[in-house]
């Protein structure tokens, strides 16, 4: 037996960003060094809201090839947005195999997201309170709220997915 005493459903309106695009990247490079990443022993695989091969948090946060692409996406956002200074803290690799997901989630408290995808694959990134879904294709990349919550449906694509996620701070101003 089940009692409902209230069930509310309502849009709740509130400021949000993203922002899709598409830059060149040496996705050769990216992939082979995501293989290499989601076998070392502080791998995140099948351990987070991303049901798949992952790398560490940081893989990528110091890499020069990732830095070049973040930094595009960077000023991109810059131009259009009045944002606070924040700094790039996690940047980390996916593979998506057959049967791989990911739950529905946020990334707060970051004040800054983001995904760059390797390859073209048919699972799609759903961020389903704003009726969006972004098709991963080579070099495309999205950036967004940090609260906007997104998932990915398990999918049955004998292609991998492959892609690079990342999260940003505010820069603390006394530094």
């Amino acid at each position: 037996m089940i009692k409902i005493h209230k069930h509310i459903e309502r849009q709740i309106l509130r400021d949000y960003f993203l922002i899709e695009g598409t830059i060149d990247v040496n996705s050769n490079y990216f992939i082979e060094k995501i293989k290499q990443g989601v076998k070392e022993e502080n791998n995140l695989s099948y351990k987070t809201q991303v049901k798949a091969e992952v790398t560490s948090w940081t893989y990528f946060r110091d890499d020069r090839e990732f830095l070049k692409c973040f930094s595009k996406m960077a000023t991109y956002l810059d131009s259009c947005k009045e944002v606070p200074a924040y700094i790039l803290t996690e940047a980390w690799g996916i593979i998506s195999s057959a049967g791989d997901w990911t739950s529905r989630h946020h990334h707060e408290p970051n004040i800054l997201s983001g995904a760059l995808y390797l390859n073209d694959h048919p699972q799609t990134l759903d961020f389903d309170e704003i009726g969006i879904q972004i098709k991963p294709d080579k070099g495309k990349f999205v950036l967004f709220s940090p609260e906007l919550l997104h998932k990915a449906f398990p999918h049955n694509s004998k292609k991998n997915k492959y892609g690079i996620s990342f999260n940003c701070w505010l820069r603390d101003a006394s530094k």
